[in-house]
């Protein structure tokens, strides 16, 4: 919007005027590794940034220190980096540069207090003048790696100053430019080459980066490449603002992290890889994707309802502890802030938040802005295109039947349950519960955007469940999987959990996500299953050949395993797990009657170890292994073991001395366990064992229906066992307790430290030692609400504190897992419950690991141990009743207290029950902020509630954020108040109401910890120019007389002070301009050019002392009166015109009031401005029907003034009585019609022109003509009607009709007849030709007949019909033929295509419809020419010649032409066809111009145009044309044009290319006589020979060549010099002569300065004659005058020969000199090509050099001697190659003369 002079301009969005929306350029800096570089004053520096290009180079200043003289003059700019030249300085200067753009981007932004870009000058051109060498460029080009602290740095090296450095030396300059920038640089390019190559063959992979707030001061990346933001795979320079939010004043800057393993990207860091120079990066997480689930990926959607799912994918996902999810969209309201859940690595669950004010429908189907808190850092508001949320409509269910709401079922039916907006979430997000039970649902079967099926349960007939529709996420702290077999065995690491079914082994990431090479076949059935802690290794062990167990790579189960142990026999019971080094993993098994322990080492350790089997068998034991631990340096093993009795069973704890000294796993230690205080309790169900902590040892059992835990000191079952060995090794007291072998006593035989007993006896007694008594629990839970149905358990110790999980079944379809906190070890406190869709029959749980995982049947879950995050307020965490959980003040969010910064100190960290020390709410003072009734300076008033937050830390700042703009909070210590100031964003309130989002923020953790859950207003009343604006809000008011918004009465200088805030509204206040409610459009209407007023309709617009009106039609204003019914006059003085003699003109009309000099413009209470329409009465009519038609519907008052005969606005009528109705009017007439005739079949449209016709298209009643009716189509109030005849196939009669017309008046109705008859005609076919033509149409065709020209002749058609007797099969469908001209006797059209072929058709002439033939004419379709060959296959450019074509059909086509359509030539003709017979079609080749010599040779394109119709471009094998140079004819003698003839020997004429064209087309003409040719004898490449006609000696002849119809030589033949046969004797008169020899013209010529002679081969012509008859004579006079001269030739030219053998000719000058004959000179026996060739041939002067116009110049080219038969030639010299000089050869120019000689 331009404001000019306080008007508003239109909004310029014509095409011209638009502006583009560019991102803001962002320089980053002059060297990636810091903020200074060296440089001169002769080299250019190179600024890197980003969006460079969005602005133009002058906007971009670079200014140097302080002083703004200093400058660096650009040079060049891209997108990604300027270049300048920095002004001389001497050496050791060192200036500040600063880069701005336009007047508000400055770089870098804290350069003026905080670090800068610095230029340290080191030699400069004033210094060093000595220096040598071209001036390079210093382009910095960097690739950069920041770690941490420590930055590395790698520099194209520049060329600065190198002959400086080398002391001036042009030597060393060029060897020091060589070695240091040459070959590096060629490296460089090499490797921007190879990159560049690399760019374009594949896709950059745009997975991994990351961005990471830093406490940097620029920004950094990798500068050789021009990336796009995140989150694109390649660094680039980022903004911050453009990640997270960045407080004001604040630069924060990130760095781009890339991931390892990308093979493009060898200079780049790689993250978690051997990279030493990336050390200190951490990478945060990306976010790639986002779906609402896996069916639905790639649909991105939110409901304001929320609480659909959220699954975001990315990379590091898993290093946030607490993420939370919130829409962050200004214009809606978010209503909570959601828990996410780290599945793994890279998946992201979160419930969607829900969102209120969500204003109307215009909302739904936009992108909204969220915001992900990863651990309080705001990420950025993910608004890319894979990461964007669109907002849908809440889904409502409206029923299960539109009549009454309940329906019957059965349960092989689908029920149909309707509803809106159903297609917003995803079908998985419905949940269909019947009644109370969650586990009664409705299976959803399809859905729609209106309704969704679902398959009911199978319930007795008679049960009434209620039915209850939910859109739900599943519990974000409890994930299933399921793995489609039963689950045996689950072993639990930190990273992950390991799960084995039968015969498989799988491993899935924390949240149960399936990781790489899983899953693993080991082969046999898996017995049991161990991970080390950190889920590196598993251990699997299955009875395949044995027992065996392997080693696997935890990442990677199907890598070959670590190790494999096997043993023999089947293991009866089993227990595994790791412990000890870490390296180790132990084994306890029960194998035919021995029961052995096992220590295996791994990870590169052989490490075996066992006991020793001798020692170990039993007789009649059967040991079973329940579970095994490592703890305190020991394994430990639990077992159920036989009683004495060996009925019942008795469970007992096994410990084995992890002794590494050792050789041998030998040394046990037994206990037995009691529980329910029954020391012998016999024949329990052992449910699970677990150890918390490495020191309480539970065991949860079964005795009948009791259920019980019990806990155990696992330092007392040491002790106990310590004890035994005392008692029994040491004091030999007592027996060895050993119940699987026989009783043995302690008193002999043993000996040993407590690993390393040794017993001497005989019978292989073990190295064992039992405790004599059981031990009973120190704790035992018995609660029967705890237990009851207990399937599982498992303990939990984290962050100090304890806990137990339950799982239960309590009945068949309810099944839950507990979670309690262990107070003591008697003590629970419930936590929390999670439901399971069936029975859980295994809890495990490992040090560092986040979730508790259970078994159920074929699924595994997976249990968070902690639910902080589901909290989103302080009061609601602490409230939790979780003791993992408290509320992190400063970071606003509910998490485990390791992360929670600064949790030791006070009011950081609130635990449970520490509510009152919440800061959950504040209230604000004032409200809301009123700017311009606020005092300075602007600032706002806290109270916190309950307590105030917590006290600032030494450096920690809090602030207030509105909108991202940020001011010092100030806090009242002691109190529960603060304030802050709002001056920033008060200067941001650009419109009368600003909502802004507040929150407070901490600098120390970079969180806004508290945000204001609805907006606080901002109000600038001043800014509302108009009153209806103004009155918007409640807030502001309007002052009547000074038309401004104010915020108090108290600010208006006089009149009132208009406010809603006591009922109204802006109409019951404001002044409004009300519509014309006299026009259809409210527009207004004024005369022009008449003193009329015009009145308008208002509201609101009462009269006040001092107030007036005024007036504005576009650029006119006029004054105005009010009057008390709101009637606003304008006073039309001076008369308002129209501009450019118009009859009307539409101008904007505005009323504006006007007080004290203040315009005010009032507002228009319509949709769109008002207008006026001015009109001028006698200029819009010229009669007085048409006067009056004005009137209606317009607000015209135009009347028609008899006194003047003239239509005039009413008022400037001076007649008495004004004409206003139209029965005063004089009466109709029709003046004129077209056309004058038609058919009698009607259908004819006819144009009636006429005055005083009706003022309305009701008012013509009725047209009529003779009888018939004609339909009223269009009209022109008064003045001509249009109308068509009503059709009547029945009417053929042909006659004249009056036009008759009844027009009703207001007076009563008249009728007005033509003076001029329309005629009924009939039209009539006689002839049509041609009769015949291609189904491909074309054909142009004559109609001829009469009457042709009658009706509307654009409605006139030619149509071919198929004939009644062939139309009941339809095979041959109507055609237009496309008329082109039509007289009253003629038709002239072209035949339109059909698809079929031979239809014979009648022809119709339609006109207006009526349809007219002679079915004596027909027309044919003939099938389509078809082509075979083409003879001959060669055109020349001169065209002319004939090319006849074969095919099929081909006498189907009237017209046909041939032309040239090769785009390398432009065709100069188009050449008629004509038809031999249906085979063969004859054409003159057409002339061809610009050829170039490279197209002869070559295929050309050509087109046939058969009867109009283009044909393809023939370029098939047999139908193509080679281009061909045109044929050239010489001469008949070298020396003259004339020779002399006979009748019985043939004649040579000379050429070129004479073979280009086939013999047929050359004719030699003799005379004037057609009839005189000399036939052709044969012909060459270079010559034709012929033979002359019998002609009377004497007889002289012009003799023509012509080639074709366009080629004549000579070509000046016919009106100058001709060749010319004069008869000697002929066959008629020298019957005596014997022989016939070939007259052959051999002509040597020497032309040698101004003198030339020519000596000429005799010629066997007249040599009889010579001497009259004589033969003797003949030959004496041949021997003299031919022969000597002749061998004095030969001798002359032989020498000649041998001489250029010997040495090349010199070709010295290479001039080709104009020889003033007028014959082409040369050599006929030899067949030549064109010069530059070797060997003479004839060439064509106007080849090698200008020529005039009209003339031929020839040049002399002879033979070289050495040719037997070419004796007396005189070898003149051969032209290889023309040029002026050696050093210019191949510039071809033209002299005369060289120093007087022809050289």
């Amino acid at each position: 919007m331009l404001m000019l002079d306080g008007a508003e301009s239109p909004d310029f969005t014509n095409a011209y005027l638009r502006l583009t929306l560019q991102p803001d350029p962002i320089i980053t800096g002059i060297n990636a590794d810091s903020r200074s570089i060296s440089v001169d004053d002769i080299n250019e520096i190179t600024i890197m940034g980003m969006n460079v290009g969005s602005v133009s180079p002058s906007e971009i200043n670079i200014t140097l220190g302080s002083n703004d003289d200093d400058v660096c003059t650009l040079r060049t700019s891209s997108n990604t980096e300027i270049t300048c030249r920095p002004p001389t300085k001497p050496s050791g200067t060192r200036l500040a540069l600063r880069v701005r753009v336009g007047r508000n981007l400055v770089f870098p932004s804290n350069g003026t207090t905080g670090p800068e870009w610095t230029l340290e000058y080191t030699s400069t051109s004033i210094e060093s003048s000595t220096s040598t060498g071209s001036i390079t460029s210093t382009i910095i080009t960097t690739m950069t790696t920041t770690t941490g602290p420590t930055s590395t740095s790698t520099s194209a090296p520049s060329s600065t100053s190198i002959g400086a450095i080398v002391g001036g030396s042009i030597a060393a300059s060029v060897i020091m430019t060589l070695l240091i920038v040459a070959i590096p640089l060629i490296f460089v390019i090499l490797i921007l080459q190879k990159r560049t190559k690399d760019s374009k063959e594949k896709p950059i992979p745009h997975e991994g980066n990351v961005v990471m707030p830093m406490s940097m001061n620029i920004y950094q990346g990798i500068t050789s490449q021009d990336s796009n933001l995140l989150p694109q795979s390649n660094p680039a320079y980022v903004k911050a603002s453009d990640i997270h939010k960045t407080p004001a004043g604040k630069n924060e800057e990130f760095v781009s992290v890339k991931k390892a393993n990308n093979d493009d990207d060898d200079d780049a860091n790689q993250v978690n890889q051997e990279d030493q120079d990336n050390e200190g990066h951490i990478d945060t997480g990306v976010i790639d994707d986002i779906a609402q689930s896996s069916e639905d990926k790639g649909s991105y959607k939110n409901i304001p309802n929320g609480s659909i799912q959220l699954i975001f994918t990315g990379d590091d996902l898993n290093s946030v502890q607490s993420p939370t999810i919130t829409v962050n969209d200004t214009t809606l309201i978010p209503n909570s802030v959601e828990p996410c859940l780290a599945n793994d690595n890279i998946i992201l669950i979160c419930n969607a938040p829900n969102i209120t004010n969500v204003a109307d429908s215009s909302y739904y189907g936009e992108r909204i802005e969220y915001k992900l808190m990863l651990d309080g850092a705001e990420s950025p508001n993910f608004m890319n295109a894979g990461l964007r949320l669109t907002l849908q409509p809440d889904p409502i269910f409206t029923g299960i039947d539109a009549n009454s709401r309940s329906i019957s079922v059965v349960d092989i039916n689908d029920i149909t349950i309707l509803g809106m907006n159903v297609g917003s979430v995803s079908p998985s997000e419905i949940n269909i519960t019947l009644r109370d039970n969650d586990d009664d649902i409705c299976t959803v079967r399809t859905t729609s955007n209106t309704e969704i099926t679902c398959r009911p349960l199978n319930k007795p007939s008679g049960t009434t469940l209620a039915l209850k529709i939910r859109i739900f996420f599943i519990d974000m702290h409890s994930l299933v999987i399921c793995i489609y077999s039963t689950v045996t065995h689950v072993a639990v690491s930190a990273n992950g959990v390991f799960v084995s079914t039968a015969n498989q082994v799988h491993h899935f990431s924390p949240t149960l996500q399936q990781s790489e090479g899983s899953p693993d076949t080991p082969g046999g059935t898996v017995t049991g299953m161990a991970s080390t802690p950190d889920g590196e290794w598993c251990v699997v062990c299955t009875d395949a050949g044995g027992e065996t167990c392997s080693v696997l790579n935890g990442s990677n189960l199907e890598a070959p395993a670590n190790r494999t142990v096997t043993k023999s026999g089947i293991a009866i019971s089993l227990a595994v797990f790791t412990g000890g080094d870490g390296n180790s993993f132990y084994t306890g098994s029960f194998v035919n009657s021995h029961i052995l322990y096992h220590q295996y080492g791994f990870a590169g350790s052989t490490l075996s170890r066992a006991t020793n089997p001798v020692h170990q068998q039993t007789s009649g034991f059967n040991r079973v292994f329940v579970s095994g631990f490592f703890a305190s340096g020991y394994a430990y093993y639990l077992v159920s073991d036989p009683s004495t009795s060996g009925v019942n069973r008795r469970l007992r704890i096994i410990r084995v001395c992890n002794d590494s000294t050792a050789d041998g796993f030998n040394n046990q230690y037994e206990l037995t366990l009691g529980c329910d205080g029954n020391n012998g309790f016999f024949n329990p169900t052992l449910i699970d064992v677990f150890v918390i902590n490495g020191k309480t040892l539970f065991i949860a059992i079964r005795f009948g229906s009791v259920v019980d835990v019990c806990s155990y000191s696992l330092p007392e079952i040491n002790s106990l066992m310590d004890a035994a060995y005392q008692s029994c090794v040491v004091d030999g007291n007592g027996n060895k307790n050993i119940f699987w072998q026989n009783s043995v006593s302690c008193s002999v035989g043993l000996s040993g430290s407590i690993c390393s007993i040794s017993d001497s006896r005989s019978g292989t007694p073990a190295p064992a030692v039992g405790a004599s008594n059981p031990l009973t629990p120190t704790g035992l839970i018995t609660n029967t609400t705890i237990l009851n149905g207990l399937t599982a358990i498992v303990g939990v110790s984290i962050d100090d504190t304890n806990f137990i999980y339950f799982a239960l079944t309590l009945n068949s379809n309810n099944y839950c897992i507990n979670k309690y906190h262990l107070v003591n070890s008697t003590t629970l406190k419930f936590i929390s419950q999670v439901t399971s869709t069936s029975t859980v029959t295994s809890l495990s749980w490992s040090q560092g690991s986040e979730y508790v995982y259970g078994i159920s049947g074929t699924n595994v879950i997976a249990l968070k141990t902690e639910g902080c995050s589901s909290a989103t307020s302080c009061s609601e965490c602490v409230s939790l009743g979780d003791p993992l959980c408290g509320w992190c003040m400063i970071e606003n969010k509910c998490s485990r207290k390791p992360f929670c910064q600064d949790n030791d100190q006070t009011g950081r960290y609130l635990t449970q029950g520490d509510s009152s020390y919440c800061f959950d709410a504040l209230s604000i003072d004032p409200s809301t902020y009123v700017i311009d009734i606020e005092q300075q300076p602007h600032q706002i008033d806290l109270t916190f509630l309950p307590a105030p937050p917590p006290s600032k830390l030494p450096g920690e700042e809090y602030f207030c954020v509105f909108n991202g703009i940020m001011s010092p909070l100030e806090l009242s210590m002691g109190t529960n108040a603060g304030s802050c100031s709002v001056q920033d964003i008060v200067s941001q309130v650009t419109g009368m109401q600003l909502d802004t989002t507040f929150s407070i923020y901490s600098n120390r953790t970079g969180v806004n910890f508290y945000t204001r859950p609805t907006s606080y207003t901002f109000y600038s009343c001043p800014t509302a120019s108009k009153c209806s604006a103004c009155l918007q809000s409640e807030t502001c008011g309007w002052c009547q007389l000074d038309f401004t918004c104010t915020g108090q009465n108290s600010s208006c200088t006089t009149g009132e002070w208009f406010n809603i805030k006591d009922g109204g509204s802006a109409s019951s206040f404001c002044p409004f301009l009300e519509p014309n409610s006299v026009t259809f459009d409210g527009r207004y209407t004024q005369a022009a050019n008449v003193t009329k007023n015009l009145t308008l309709s208002t509201s609101n617009t009462g009269s006040s002392p001092g107030l007036t009106y005024e007036c504005v039609y576009g650029t006119d204003t006029r004054t105005a009166t009010v009057s008390h019914d709101n009637k606003v006059t304008c006073n039309n003085n001076p008369v308002l015109t129209i501009g450019g003699g118009g009859s009307t003109q539409n101008v904007s009309l505005s009323l504006r009031q006007v007080y004290n000099e203040n315009r005010y413009t009032i507002e228009t209470n319509a949709t769109a401005n008002l207008n006026v329409i001015l009109y001028d009465c006698p200029t819009l009519a010229l009669g007085c029907s048409s006067c009056l038609a004005q009137r209606i519907d317009t607000g015209f008052s135009c009347s028609w003034c008899n006194s003047n005969n003239q239509c005039r606005d009413i008022s400037d009528c001076n007649d008495a009585s004004a004409v206003i109705s139209t029965g005063n009017c004089p009466l109709p007439m029709i003046t004129d019609f077209n056309p004058k005739a038609g058919p009698p079949r009607g259908g004819t449209t006819i144009i009636i022109n006429g005055t005083n016709l009706g003022t309305q298209r009701s008012d013509i009643e009725s047209v009529i003509i003779g009888t018939r009716n004609c339909i009223v189509d269009e009209y022109e109030p008064g003045v001509w009607i249009t109308c068509t005849i009503d059709p009547d196939t029945s009417d053929t009669a042909d006659r004249n009709e009056t036009i008759m017309i009844r027009v009703t008046r207001s007076s009563g109705s008249v009728s007005v007849n033509s003076t001029t008859q329309y005629q009924f005609i009939t039209p009539i076919i006689q002839s049509v030709s041609p009769t015949y033509g291609p189904v491909s149409g074309g054909t142009r065709i004559r109609v001829q007949g009469t009457n042709f020209d009658i009706g509307n002749k654009k409605m006139t058609r030619v149509i071919m019909r198929q004939s009644s007797s062939r139309k009941k099969r339809n095979t041959c469908p109507d055609v237009n033929c496309n008329i082109t001209n039509i007289t009253n006797t003629e038709i002239n059209c072209i035949t339109s295509s059909i698809d079929d072929t031979d239809c014979v058709r009648n022809v119709i002439v339609s006109v207006n419809g009526a349809s007219f033939s002679n079915t004596s004419i027909s027309y044919q379709y003939r099938p389509d020419p078809t082509f075979d060959s083409i003879s001959p296959m060669i055109i020349i450019p001169a065209g002319g010649i004939q090319l006849v074509f074969t095919g099929a059909n081909l006498n189907s086509v009237q017209s046909p032409t041939i032309t040239i359509n090769d785009s390398r030539l432009i065709s100069s003709s188009v050449e008629p066809c004509v038809t031999n017979d249906n085979t063969t079609l004859i054409c003159n080749a057409p002339n061809i111009t610009n050829v170039a010599d490279s197209s002869y040779g070559t295929s050309i394109e050509y087109m046939l145009m058969l009867d109009g119709a283009e044909s393809p471009n023939y370029m098939n094998a047999a139908l193509r044309l080679k281009l061909q140079r045109n044929p050239i004819f010489t001469g008949i003698d070298a020396d003259s044009r004339s020779i002399s003839v006979d009748d019985i020997n043939d004649i040579t004429i000379r050429g070129m290319n004479v073979e280009s064209v086939n013999p047929s087309e050359i004719n030699i003409m003799l005379g004037d006589n057609s009839d005189d040719v000399c036939s052709i004898r044969t012909s060459s490449k270079t010559e034709i020979t012929c033979r002359p006609p019998n002609k009377p000696s004497g007889t002289t002849l012009a003799l023509r060549v012509r080639v074709g119809r366009n080629l004549v030589f000579p070509s000046n033949g016919i009106t100058g010099p001709e060749w010319t046969l004069e008869y000697a004797n002929t066959s008629t008169e020298s019957i005596t002569s014997t022989g016939s020899t070939s007259t052959i013209i051999t002509t040597i010529t020497t032309t040698t300065g101004p003198t030339s002679t020519s000596t000429s081969a005799p010629s066997s012509t007249s040599i009889g004659a010579i001497v009259g008859g004589s033969i003797a004579a003949s030959i004496i006079i041949t021997l003299l005058i031919v022969a000597i001269p002749l061998i004095i030739v030969i001798f002359i030219l032989q020498k000649r020969a041998k001489d250029s053998k010997e040495k090349p000719i010199s070709h010295r000058g290479n001039l080709a000199i104009p020889i003033s004959m007028n014959i082409y000179q040369g050599i006929t026996s030899q067949d030549n090509n064109l010069f530059p060739q070797s060997n003479p041939a004839y060439i064509k002067a106007s080849d090698i050099h200008e020529i005039p116009a009209s003339k031929n110049e020839e040049f002399l080219f002879v033979k070289k001697a050495n040719n037997e038969d070419n004796e007396g030639h005189v070898d003149t010299g051969v032209i290889d190659d023309i040029a002026q000089s050696s050093e210019d050869k191949g510039s071809y120019e033209n002299i005369s003369k060289v120093d007087g000689d022809a050289n």
